[in-house]
């Protein structure tokens, strides 16, 4: 806004020169114009022309009593106008874009801000439900995402928030971090064409429940712990 201030006060500055030789000029004239009688008349007149109204009835009268005058009116025009106005709509245009820049980057931050506190607080209550992963503390399981995508979204059905799930699970590990999370405002929008075969929904269950388990700290172990009985053996 200091620019467009600035620009707008150069711009009623050359505004109120022109006023000024225009009544020089045209101010002497035998017989007298209406127009630039005064310098408060010729102020008036050179508005009319800055807005391009009436420009035929302030510049055809001077004309036709001298060609020469052509020259003012054609400089008047190329300053203020094709210039000044250009100018003063590209510093507002300008303005606007940053203002509205610094609008969004204030709502976006406002909305990973409250996604984050959603996070945390998803996190928290499946802590408290008892997780014993060592990553739960920035891990968010499916078992906690299905009941917050359908109380927003109610049309979905399990496999739908199923696939909604693995396709914000971009690392494939089977629970969203922090980052993965801010996506779920897309996910609201998301429009399935058509349900997918039985058996292909079935697989997606089993699929799913065998990386949970896979991730659960206690399968690990027994894991771990059938690999050194067999080594050992």
């Amino acid at each position: 806004l200091p620019a467009v201030l600035e620009l707008l006060l150069l711009i009623s500055g050359l505004l109120a020169f022109s006023a000024l030789i225009s009544f020089v000029l045209f101010g002497p004239w035998e017989p007298p114009l209406a127009a630039f009688a005064s310098y408060g008349s010729s102020f008036y007149s050179s508005f009319l022309l800055l807005t391009t109204t009436n420009f035929p009835d302030v510049a055809l009268r001077p004309y036709r009593s001298s060609r020469a005058t052509v020259l003012y009116f054609v400089v008047f025009q190329l300053t203020l106008v094709f210039v000044g106005l250009a100018l003063m709509l590209a510093l507002l245009y300008r303005a606007y874009e940053r203002h509205m820049k610094s609008e969004a980057a204030v709502l976006s931050a406002n909305r990973r801000r409250a996604l984050r506190a959603a996070f945390a607080l998803l996190v928290h209550d499946w802590q408290s439900a008892g997780a014993v992963d060592a990553l739960s503390a920035e891990a968010l399981p499916l078992s906690r995402f299905a009941p917050l995508l359908a109380r927003l979204r109610p049309d979905l059905s399990a496999w739908q928030i199923g696939v909604i799930f693995e396709a914000l699970d971009a690392r494939k590990r089977g629970f969203l971090d922090p980052a993965e999370f801010d996506a779920v405002l897309c996910a609201l929008h998301v429009r399935f064409e058509s349900a997918p075969p039985i058996r292909a929904i079935r697989a997606h269950r089993l699929r799913l429940r065998a990386r949970a388990m896979l991730r659960d700290l206690r399968v690990t172990l027994a894991l771990d712990a059938l690999v050194l009985l067999n080594v050992a053996l």
